[in-house]
């Protein structure tokens, strides 16, 4: 008896199982980086890295700080933060319906109900050494 139990559950249990996957988004989130001029290296703590135009995969539940550096140019951090809401969170709406609690309490923990921003970054890099250009008020006239 317990044994045939367990052959009817099986099923119904991956059935639940693969719902949950479907409706959980992954816990990455893709942020483009571009640069002028193209080919600088962005580097992530974690060890990523790419050459720009690029895009990093990274972990919607920290924030990240990106190292952007190009040579002759000036390095740059840029910080992307994880913040709640947004597009991503539709994980919840499915967790009331099929998850519950239990499924909630997983979204929260993987960064399912959370996004990354920005989710693109544009940066002109300034060249090392560049004077920095202060503007001057033009005399009048006859002086």
């Amino acid at each position: 008896m317990g044994s045939l139990l367990l052959r009817l559950l099986t099923p119904v249990g991956a059935l639940a199982v693969a719902g949950c996957a479907a409706l959980t988004p992954p816990p990455l989130a893709t942020v483009a980086i571009d640069t002028q001029p193209a080919g600088a290296t962005v580097l992530a703590p974690d060890g990523q890295r790419c050459t720009t135009p690029c895009a990093l995969d990274l972990s919607r539940d920290r924030d990240w700080r990106l190292r952007v550096q190009h040579d002759g140019y000036q390095p740059v951090d840029v910080t992307v933060r994880s913040v709640q809401g947004g597009p991503e969170a539709r994980p919840v709406a499915g967790n009331l319906v099929l998850g519950g609690q239990l499924g909630r309490g997983i979204d929260a923990a993987t960064g399912a109900t959370r996004r990354l921003e920005p989710a693109a970054i544009s940066l002109v890099l300034e060249r090392r050494g560049a004077p920095t250009t202060i503007p001057v008020p033009a005399l009048p006239e006859g002086r």
